[in-house]
């Protein structure tokens, strides 16, 4: 089971509470998921920088998460905000047939700053 209580000396390095954000991310998996498929704090361990903690999260934590919730993007922008996943609509067909759909795409905020505020905002979240 994961231990966000072990992560409390990279929160001081990163500036991001990752014991609460890990807790906050695991709370909504079990919510949306189950509880099989939470996040184990091993994905944000040994954190020394923003830099660090942006590699685990672009390279780790989201290629993940991504899995969890392949063709549902809706669930994934309710879980990260729209901070990390952005959607847009896009007209699929003829002019006039054309159905609309939406389709959702990761980001990442940039700089350095903005993602850590999202961080932070999704850790209290």
């Amino acid at each position: 089971m994961p231990q966000p209580e072990l992560l409390s000396e990279s929160s001081k390095a990163t500036g991001v509470p990752l014991d609460k954000l890990l807790t906050a991310l695991n709370r909504k998996l079990v919510a949306y998921l189950d509880r099989d498929h939470q996040i184990g704090h091993s994905y944000l361990m040994n954190l020394e920088t923003v830099a660090d903690l942006r590699f685990a999260w672009e390279h780790k934590v989201m290629p993940l998460l991504q899995e969890y919730f392949y063709g549902d993007g809706e669930k994934l922008q309710l879980m990260l905000g729209p901070e990390f996943v952005k959607h847009t609509t896009i007209k699929v067909g003829n002019a006039h047939d054309a159905d609309e759909r939406v389709v959702y795409t990761l980001k990442t905020p940039e700089p350095d700053a903005s993602f850590t505020d999202a961080l932070n905002r999704l850790a209290t979240s």
